[in-house]
């Protein structure tokens, strides 16, 4: 069986292709938040399993 790749909708699929659409832009208060409540949570993440473990002396 031979599948022959079907172009009627070429033009189509190379107009979306090549569409250059707005530059999506986040202002530098939204990258400071988001980045400080990664850390926060991160952070927070660590403190709490690094004092879980050191409560239970037998964790592992």
């Amino acid at each position: 069986i031979i599948i022959m790749p079907q172009f009627s909708d070429i033009d189509k699929i190379y107009r979306i292709a090549a569409y250059r659409g707005e530059k999506a832009t986040m202002n530098t208060r939204d990258i400071l938040l988001l980045s400080s409540m990664m850390f926060t949570f991160f952070v927070t993440g660590y403190l709490i399993k690094k004092r879980k473990i050191r409560r239970e002396r037998d964790w592992t």
